[in-house]
């Protein structure tokens, strides 16, 4: 009869390697906030973050070009100050299905008439937050100069208030300036001493424009337009 020595014991490697889960690979979930309340009673939307890895890249017109060649559809928001019967958003939505096959993309018309810069940010969650957009046309008005010279600068924190609001929740910002009007309307107009000042409103949004690197379609700079030039010219900004 043999003796067996008793059997070393084995070092349980299992606890390290099955019992404990392998770090993750995948790059954390953002964790989304509840929805809740502000003070007004208004619902505030879940922050929204449409495209992760774009936050890679720095410059928006990337971005936005990136978007406009993924298959992912996507949805744009028109809003500021635009007559009720505005037809750029439909030319733009006409472009996106026939140009750039994207049938799937949505296209929303936010604006209203006479909006100014300051009720966008009152009414932001109502009037943008709320259709989770991955681009925001943001149109400025005539209407924001009507204040003159002391208004300019309650205008420009407004304007830089919105777009810091519209990046914090992922949404890429494109800034327009008004078509410049016709000359002779322009000048019988009753409302037309309220504008004197448009000139330097425009200048303060090209400011921006370039401090925050964001896309400008200054439709002001190129005299008179229609639908199918801002559509042109919106289009060479972007580079889609």
């Amino acid at each position: 009869m043999h003796s067996h020595a008793p059997a070393a014991e084995k070092p349980d490697l299992t606890r390290s390697q099955d019992d404990e889960p392998a770090p993750s690979t995948e790059t954390p979930e953002t964790e989304v906030a509840p929805a809740t309340e502000n003070d007004g009673g208004i619902p505030l939307l879940r922050t929204f973050d449409p495209l992760k890895d774009e936050h890679r890249v720095p410059d928006t017109h990337s971005k936005i070009r990136r978007l406009a060649s993924r298959s992912r559809p996507a949805t744009w928001v028109f809003c500021g100050d635009g007559p009720a019967d505005a037809v750029f958003p439909d030319h733009f939505a006409a472009e996106l299905r026939d140009t750039l096959r994207r049938p799937l993309d949505v296209v929303v018309n936010a604006m209203v008439p006479g909006g100014r810069i300051e009720s966008l940010v009152n009414n932001l969650d109502w009037q943008i937050v709320r259709f989770h957009p991955d681009v925001v046309h943001v149109l400025i008005g005539p209407i924001n100069s009507a204040d003159g010279p002391e208004g300019r600068g309650r205008f420009v924190e407004h304007l830089d208030t919105l777009i810091g609001r519209l990046e914090s929740l992922g949404a890429m910002v494109i800034l327009h300036t008004p078509p410049v009007p016709d000359r002779e309307e322009f000048a019988a107009s009753t409302e037309n001493a309220h504008f004197v000042d448009l000139p330097a409103y425009i200048e303060q949004v090209r400011g921006l424009s370039a401090e925050r690197e964001i896309p400008l379609v200054d439709h002001f700079a190129t005299g008179p337009t229609d639908n199918h030039d801002m559509m042109q010219r919106l289009r060479e900004t972007l580079g889609i």
